[in-house]
């Protein structure tokens, strides 16, 4: 492979994993790293609807086995599912915040549907995937959120 199809397996990488990354947290939230939402819709599937849509958007494997996967486990007797974003090195899974882009989505059941928190290690990264979400769940199949 050459120099440039390298470069550009690169750029695009980096291109699916920050997704609209000019969308900033509201103001006195920029350092947040957690935002949390609520859905009408049952835990199980908003597990479903978000795992298939940030293994859509989020999961970009290079050449030698490196980049990012994305890993969800439902917990069906706490009634809680996590999906997680996280890099994989030529050596194996590297820790979450040793990752400007790593984020865990965890889906809880509520009375009323469920509760959906979004945390990482980058506000900006975090807030895109916690904007994405609702628009996901209304059946958009787009990486970044919908327009306003």
């Amino acid at each position: 492979m050459t120099r440039l199809a390298l470069w550009s397996v690169l750029l695009s990488l980096i291109c699916a994993l920050s997704g609209c990354a000019g969308i900033q947290p509201p103001p006195g939230m920029e350092n947040d790293r957690s935002f949390t939402q609520n859905s009408t819709k049952p835990y199980v599937e908003a597990y479903k609807i978000i795992a298939k849509q940030m293994r859509a958007c989020y999961r970009a494997i290079g050449l030698l086995g490196n980049g990012y996967d994305v890993q969800a486990d439902l917990d069906t007797a706490n009634k809680t599912g996590t999906v997680e974003l996280y890099y994989v090195g030529i050596t194996g899974a590297q820790k979450p915040e040793d990752s400007v882009f790593s984020r865990t989505v965890t889906i809880s059941a509520s009375p009323d549907g469920s509760v959906i928190t979004t945390s990482g290690t980058t506000p900006s990264y975090v807030y895109l995937t916690h904007k994405s979400i609702p628009g996901w769940l209304d059946g958009m199949d787009s990486c970044g959120p919908r327009s306003q």
